[in-house]
């Protein structure tokens, strides 16, 4: 297949994805509640901006303002996973219940072509709804303070970012060629609340003053392997902070808590992300390709 007529096919999945979220009011009311949490997000952070300033030098107001992008971000991720997470779970054993899937398997099109053609259309409006919130949180908190990351820090962080909702759209993709439309939103859902409370139990006992448990250090492990997202999350707060290249980077981990860094996923874990999110898509294919339907 030429380069023309695949990029092609994409751009028809992407608008047909677009119509489908758009018919069933998913980008509507998405559209709606995550204006209100930016600007609930934004009337917030008005509010404590001011007492901030007061009193504050430069490296406490910068503090502060990183610290509240990083509760931002930590809050949004979840609304990411739940937008991700119910907007796809139906997409393949709902159309399949609903006979609207046997349509399309009628064409002569191999049916991997139709699964990875979904999975670019959910990936794109998934990418870009993640990017509207990370950016949208990035520009509420520079309204009033500096945030005191490099330009390439960031980029990385937006990076590494959207890797959250191309691993949810590769589980919820693959889960719904296996289960029912009801069986694949809470299977999904469970992962990745066992995912979230996983990190934040290891980062609690990660906090200074608490002594470490092996146990619970070889069960995140296990939690982040089976759902990366909250480890990811991680590494996005440790390319923000920059340890290495901001001598409060500690200080802001030590005032966050358990929202902080704890253990910091490597590079390789990172790569494990994107193999986890790959392997699931040619899993979820060869699986679809094979279901009767």
């Amino acid at each position: 297949m030429r380069l023309g007529e695949l990029l092609r096919d994409w751009a028809i999945w992407i608008a047909y994805t677009g119509k489908e979220l758009t018919r069933k009011r998913v980008i509507v009311v998405t559209l709606i509640l995550s204006l209100c949490y930016l600007a609930l997000f934004a009337a917030a952070f008005m509010q404590l901006a001011p007492r901030a300033s007061d009193g504050q030098d430069a490296l406490g107001q910068s503090i502060f303002a990183l610290g509240i992008v990083l509760l931002g971000l930590y809050s949004s991720q979840m609304v990411v996973a739940f937008f991700v997470l119910f907007s796809t779970m139906g997409s393949i054993s709902g159309e399949i219940e609903s006979g609207l899937l046997l349509t399309v398997l009628s064409r002569p099109v191999p049916r991997w072509h139709i699964y990875v053609g979904k999975w670019i259309g959910f990936a794109f409006w998934s990418l870009l709804y993640t990017a509207i919130l990370f950016w949208g949180i990035i520009a509420v908190v520079a309204m009033k303070l500096h945030v005191p990351v490099e330009p390439a820090a960031l980029w990385r962080a937006f990076a590494l970012y959207e890797l959250i909702p191309l691993a949810l759209v590769s589980l919820s993709l693959c889960a719904s060629s296996y289960l029912p439309m009801l069986g694949t939103g809470i299977m999904t859902a469970l992962v990745y609340g066992l995912g979230s409370f996983a990190g934040m139990l290891e980062r609690f006992y990660a906090m200074p003053g608490i002594s470490q448990h092996a146990g619970i250090e070889k069960f995140g492990l296990a939690a982040s392997l089976i759902m990366p997202a909250d480890a990811v999350y991680r590494r996005v707060t440790y390319e923000l902070i920059g340890f290495g290249d901001m001598p409060f980077g500690e200080q802001i981990s030590r005032t966050l808590g358990p929202f902080g860094v704890s253990d910091v996923p490597s590079a390789t874990f990172i790569a494990y992300t994107i193999f986890y999110t790959g392997a699931l898509l040619v899993w979820g294919a060869i699986h679809f390709t094979r279901r009767d339907v």
